[in-house]
């Protein structure tokens, strides 16, 4: 009932507007007097200096013969088409894809929306009609179910600029993304399942654009492995990548400085929030919620409006005056400041990221920090995340060939100790166990 209810409102909108619109002229007069005299009338329709029909937006449920009527010009350069499934209250009067539409041999920006009775109901675009205009710059498809054949005709396309793919394919209906590498000038890509399907590595259509990709969209896929070509997208403002089953996204998005939107809302990300972010100046969206665990501090961008976290992740606030969390700061406590010297615990701060604090207050790796009495408030305490012994260093803070050297930064006294200033780094410092600058 809802969807009758939503159909029958965007069809009394499309006749109300075809009333109310100014006066159609040129070719857009004579295709609404063509479907007047058929008990219809055109919906959206605009025509150049020339009275030639450019614009054009139609749907199934006007008859064949006014699909053809307004299909036969060849001026036509942007084209919408919505198609609307049969339900038990209302039965379109044309339900296949036009074919008159691969005679346009101008159109540059195709659009094409199925809306189904129920969410779950598609329709499909039957082999060899895509065989569409090479002018052709902006596609979209919405609410279908992809075929190999869709995909290998949409590759010949090798003009275009835009492609959206909003489809439905069950994991078992599979098909190749590697024809569309062709595409190599695409700046818009989306490609949004809603049945979830498996692809493995990154399409390679997403590769083959580098150069030019300033928009990125790709949603219910499960990407296993990303290529380190992917670093190569520094030209993207805006990506959304969700419910891809993602890991390691982190490593590959340092230099992409150019973002405004950063989306990797559901994914796999176990990760430290990288700090380069605070890097990217245009940044004013980001989304990292639904994630098994995120950990370091959250963002202080400047330009960023909307931040959006989970209560369970393990960030701290490196301030209070944090504008995107101005409505909600998830409970997030401030954060320990970084150790600068080595030393870690109150008054000195925390160890940097992978290393433990151990019981002296020092920080390292191996058994002597990580292992017992290791101030996990102050730092890791995970020996698997830190398996590196590190007997060079002091754990004691005491200096010299039994204890080891200090920290980088501090001098070792002449009687053992590490620190700085005259006591330490004067007469007597032990240059071969730290600075005596």
């Amino acid at each position: 009932m809802f969807f009758l209810k939503s159909l029958l409102l965007i069809l009394f909108f499309y006749f109300v507007f075809a009333e109310e619109r100014q006066e159609l002229s040129g070719d857009c007069k004579e295709i609404d007097d063509f479907f007047k005299e058929r008990n219809t009338s055109v919906g959206i329709c605009e025509v150049n200096s020339k009275g030639e029909v450019v614009i054009i937006e139609l749907n199934n449920g006007i008859s064949e013969e006014c699909i053809k009527k307004a299909l036969s010009y060849n001026s036509i350069t942007k084209l919408e088409y919505h198609k609307y499934g049969s339900t038990p209250y209302y039965s379109p009067k044309y339900n296949k894809f036009p074919p008159e539409i691969a005679n346009l041999t101008n159109l540059e920006e195709f659009s094409y929306t199925f809306t189904g009775y129920k969410d779950y109901i598609k329709t499909g675009i039957e082999d060899g009609v895509l065989n569409l205009s090479k002018s052709m710059k902006k596609l979209s498809f919405r609410g279908i179910v992809i075929s190999q054949s869709n995909i290998n005709e949409i590759s010949t396309l090798t003009n275009l600029e835009t492609l959206h793919l909003s489809y439905f394919n069950r994991p078992d209906e599979s098909f190749d993304m590697d024809p569309l590498k062709s595409l190599n000038k695409l700046k818009s890509l989306e490609m949004a399942n809603s049945g979830y399907t498996i692809l493995g590595d990154m399409p390679k259509v997403v590769y083959s654009s580098s150069k030019t990709l300033t928009h990125l969209v790709i949603t219910s896929h499960s990407i296993t492995k990303i290529s380190k070509d992917f670093s190569q997208l520094t030209k993207l403002k805006y990506l959304r990548l969700s419910g891809c089953g993602l890991t390691n996204i982190f490593d590959y998005l340092k230099d992409f400085k150019n973002l405004e939107y950063l989306d990797l809302y559901y994914n796999n990300i176990t990760d430290e929030l990288p700090e380069y972010l605070n890097d990217f100046k245009n940044l004013k969206y980001i989304d990292v919620s639904r994630n098994p665990k995120i950990t370091g501090k959250v963002l202080t961008n400047s330009n960023l409006e909307t931040c959006i976290y989970d209560t369970n992740y393990k960030l701290c606030l490196p301030r209070n005056d944090i504008k995107c969390l101005k409505n909600n700061n998830y409970g997030y406590e401030e954060c320990e400041p970084i150790s600068v010297d080595g030393q870690c615990g109150n008054g000195h701060g925390r160890c940097s990221n992978g290393y433990c604090c151990s019981k002296y207050g020092w920080c390292g790796k191996g058994e002597k920090y990580c292992g017992a009495g290791c101030q996990k408030e102050f730092g890791g305490c995970d020996q698997n995340d830190s398996p590196i012994e590190d007997d060079k260093y002091t754990t004691t803070g005491k200096c010299g060939n039994e204890d080891g050297k200090c920290r980088s930064g501090q001098c070792c006294s002449k009687y053992g100790w590490c620190g700085t200033g005259e006591i330490y780094c004067g007469s007597g410092c032990q240059k071969e166990f730290g600075g005596c600058n």
